[in-house]
């Protein structure tokens, strides 16, 4: 987070953080939190600031609770106009949808403020992207034909696809194929044709 969003934001960032990470300790095996997005992005000592430091000092012992409990403080840079409720975060369609069952604190909302994602990803040919498929276990053939979204979340996020190729279709979850393909989100359009 930019030390120029003024005080407060930092503050409920660093707030944010602290709970995140206070709740992850002792679930890594040999480490608690990795430095990267899947857990908490850091870059180091030399990217810090005094107006981060700040704020951390500053909300010394705070932390976030839901009836009495640490919560899972997630956070994102950006969340594409939408946050996601926790019962669609956490689906699996590789075996069946599975719902994760709904957090009060995590109920997904409209964000005016962020505009939504300005990324993209891709082109993928049709070979390169059963290529992917394939070295993931899921063998469709020598060329993807089409991807059909089977379900979205309320704000708009893929929870399962159907992959058809040249010699068989499957069904993956949304969240496998962000990760498959290098997808900063599973909030994404799908463009063009096999």
């Amino acid at each position: 987070m930019p030390p120029y969003w003024g005080v407060e934001a930092l503050k409920a960032q660093a707030i944010a953080a602290r709970t995140f990470a206070i709740r992850k300790l002792g679930q890594g095996g040999d480490f608690d939190l990795r430095a990267s997005e899947s857990d908490q992005a850091y870059s180091g000592l030399t990217d810090q600031r005094e107006e981060s430091n700040a704020a951390v000092d500053g909300t010394r012992g705070q932390v976030l609770t839901y009836q009495g409990q640490l919560i899972t403080a997630f956070y994102m840079a950006s969340d594409g106009g939408h946050t996601e409720s926790s019962e669609f975060r956490f689906v699996g369609w590789d075996n069946g949808p599975q719902l994760r069952s709904h957090l009060g604190y995590l109920t997904g909302i409209s964000d005016a403020f962020d505009r939504g994602p300005s990324w993209q990803v891709g082109p993928f040919t049709a070979s390169g992207a059963a290529t992917v498929l394939r070295d993931n276990g899921r063998d469709i053939g020598d060329r993807l034909l089409g991807i059909d979204v089977l379900q979205k979340d309320p704000s708009g996020r893929l929870v399962g696809v159907r992959v058809r190729g040249s010699s068989k279709s499957v069904e993956i979850s949304g969240p496998t194929l962000r990760a498959w393909f290098g997808l900063p989100d599973t909030l994404v359009d799908i463009v063009g044709g096999g």
